[in-house]
């Protein structure tokens, strides 16, 4: 086996995979990459199209932690359970728990093992700034040098984008007097870098969505909420214990969880407004089918937006997620499922429920 780490860096590397493939078959080769997104975007690389099995990697998802902490018992309950049943407290009051330290900790594997290990919140906060130091570190060594202002200038925004009544990415919020064109390359580096996910708007929900999708306008989130949370300087025992104060912010970061939960289950996502004002926080296909998903920081669970879509398109299935339990309900003829936030990771077991095998 043969493990070349870090393979972006060498351009020539890349290339020979395609001659490690045809002429030495027998061999196993790894290539592992952090910024292989970016590498392949300049014009020297030659990527060895057919070549090469692409598997893309991200920050673990809250199932994950939790059984990196030792919860595996509570996950493996959740995913024999049938649709239908509520989840008993004694599973839901644990994962409540694990869900709010998932919000500060995050899916980073080194961060994830010193909480694991240690159960210490400062070598939790230790490794996240180490993590964001070499995150800017990357800029200055891989970014192209007429971007740099432009990439640090946008990374730091984006806690304050988020928390804007709707979250949709303003480039002025930038820098007083920047417009999109301006901008644009800086944002799709961070795109291409694996550090945050842009969340495109659809105005009218039909298949495909990326054809309706409208590329000029959309909301910018974190590949992990453990950083944003760090990069927002909120305090672990605002979340942990909650603070009356702490509401606004608590929407956008909830939102953030659930689409890096997406994400993970390899869902893409799109986002819907009406000129009433409604607003879907996110969209999905799932087998041909467009799935509204409407998302709640806590067991609130009124949705007018949600009524207002599946009134409007009458989608066969629509997604409550908060803190309330599993329930069922028709709005009209489209079935509303109440899916709790711990139990995202259980969404397609809802999304298929009813369905001939």
């Amino acid at each position: 086996m043969l493990i070349l780490d870090e393979i972006q860096a060498c351009p020539r590397a890349i290339t020979s995979l395609k001659y490690f493939c045809e002429n030495q078959p027998d061999l196993h080769v790894i290539a592992a990459s952090s910024l292989l997104g970016v590498a392949i975007g300049k014009e020297n690389i030659s990527f060895p199209v057919g070549k090469v099995n692409r598997i893309t990697m991200f920050p673990m998802s809250f199932d994950e932690f939790v059984c990196a902490d030792g919860g595996e018992n509570l996950i493996e309950a959740l995913k024999k359970m049938d649709p239908d049943w509520e989840i008993p407290d004694l599973y839901a009051v644990p994962l409540i728990r694990y869900l709010k330290l998932y919000y500060v900790i995050g899916g980073m594997p080194e961060v994830v093992r010193q909480w694991a290990e240690t159960h210490r919140m400062e070598a939790v906060i230790e490794k996240q700034d180490e993590i964001l130091q070499d995150y800017a570190d990357d800029f200055r060594k891989h970014a192209p040098i007429a971007e740099l202002p432009k990439i640090r200038m946008i990374w730091e925004s984006i806690p304050s984008q988020l928390a804007k009544d709707n979250h949709k990415f303003i480039f002025s919020h930038v820098k007083s007097g920047c417009r999109a064109k301006e901008l644009e390359n800086a944002v799709r580096w961070l795109v291409d870098a694996g550090l945050i996910y842009p969340l495109y708007l659809v105005e009218r929900p039909e298949i495909p969505l990326s054809g309706e999708a409208d590329y000029t306008s959309y909301k910018v989130y974190m590949a992990d909420c453990g950083l944003l949370c760090r990069r927002t300087n909120v305090h672990f025992r605002t979340i942990l214990d909650g603070d009356e104060q702490f509401i606004h912010f608590k929407g956008a970061l909830t939102e953030n969880y659930v689409l890096t939960q997406l994400k993970a289950l390899g869902l893409n996502a799109w986002y819907w407004t009406s000129s009433a004002n409604a607003e879907i926080d996110f969209l999905i296909d799932h087998g041909g089918k467009i799935t509204p998903i409407e998302v709640k920081s806590a067991d609130n669970t009124k949705a007018k937006s949600l009524k207002l879509f599946c009134e409007r398109y009458r989608p066969e299935r629509a997604m409550k997620t908060s803190l309330k339990n599993v329930g069922m309900n028709l709005a009209g003829s489209t079935q509303v499922w109440s899916l709790p936030l711990y139990a995202l990771f259980n969404l397609e077991k809802y999304l298929n429920n009813g369905e001939s095998e």
